[in-house]
């Protein structure tokens, strides 16, 4: 591991211990659903199967030179009578194999009419591939931080800025099966840190997997999230994506199948767009004899 990426993680490390970062997310009035899915997810609007399962990270990145922008639009219940959305829509940038940045707009709008609520928040993301042993059945151990603001909130008694962190570990298993071609199973379990039920800093704990067929364009999904240290109050998401081009991608999923957490699942709609930077550079920079980007991680090998 080179030097930077110990510095990196070290102070990742060293945030992850410190144990007074989780805030109280409590409304003057009675939570409902609306708001409940407002403060659980608190993630980037990540890449189905590729660097998130639905709700929660993966230790791997979109790939290296790639910019993505990514949407989430879940049904988020009723705001004083009102039918409402909970928007998410992200920019990632991922400079290399082991490092990706993002920027999240949150916001909770009105069905009628499609007017924004007063509730929005901004969320930054940096996530690190931590360890990675660059091996078939492997496993890979990746983390986050974010910071999470939430703006313009005057009917709410809280406080603004929060900070998330969490930890993953990701294991990849290839394989191959008549008529499904190149597949991968992708087993995630993690921790996160504070930030959703209570005002002292908390464990939160989540799992996914992901099955990814006909190289990769066709996923099905399913995570745990937000389980506490007894394993309850989690929630059950199950989705399906499809993947074009490694470019253009859709998913459809089930927030919180059975109700448990929320009242009531809620239908989630996903859909995002890549740009291969290296490889729109490189398609002129072999013309003009210019330096080439690499295109994928064993290009950095």
């Amino acid at each position: 591991m080179s030097r930077p990426k110990i510095f990196l993680a070290a102070v990742l490390l060293c945030l992850m211990l410190w144990p007074a970062f989780a805030t109280a997310l409590t409304p003057e009035e009675e939570e409902g659903k609306s708001w409940a899915l407002f403060r659980r997810i608190v993630g980037p609007s990540y890449l189905w199967g590729l660097d998130g399962v639905m709700t929660i990270p993966q230790a791997d990145m979109i790939g290296p030179w790639k910019l993505a922008i990514s949407g989430v639009w879940t049904d988020a219940g009723t705001l004083r009578g009102e039918d409402l959305y909970d928007v998410k829509y992200s920019i990632i940038f991922c400079p290399n194999p082991n490092m990706e940045f993002s920027y999240t707009r949150k916001e909770l709008i009105f069905v009628d009419g499609l007017e924004r609520s007063p509730i929005h928040a901004d969320i930054y993301n940096l996530k690190l591939k931590i360890i990675d042993f660059d091996k078939d059945y492997l496993p890979k151990l990746g983390a986050s931080i974010y910071g999470f603001e939430v703006n313009d909130i005057d009917d709410f008694a809280m406080s603004n800025v929060y900070l998330n962190l969490a930890t993953v570990m990701t294991e990849d298993i290839p394989f191959k099966l008549p008529l499904l071609d190149e597949s991968n199973l992708g087993i995630h379990l993690g921790v996160e840190f504070g930030l959703l039920e209570s005002t002292e800093t908390e464990n939160f704990f989540f799992a996914g997997v992901d099955l990814s067929t006909w190289k990769n364009r066709i996923m099905l999904l399913g995570e745990y999230v937000g389980a506490n240290e007894e394993g309850e109050n989690g929630v059950f998401n199950a989705g399906i994506a499809f993947r074009l081009y490694d470019m253009f991608e859709l998913g459809i999923a089930s927030y919180d199948v059975g109700g448990q957490a929320v009242d009531e699942s809620s239908l989630m709609v996903h859909t995002s767009f890549t740009i291969p930077i290296a490889k729109i550079w490189n398609h002129f920079a072999k013309k003009k004899n210019l330096p080439i980007l690499p295109e994928s991680e064993e290009d950095y090998q």
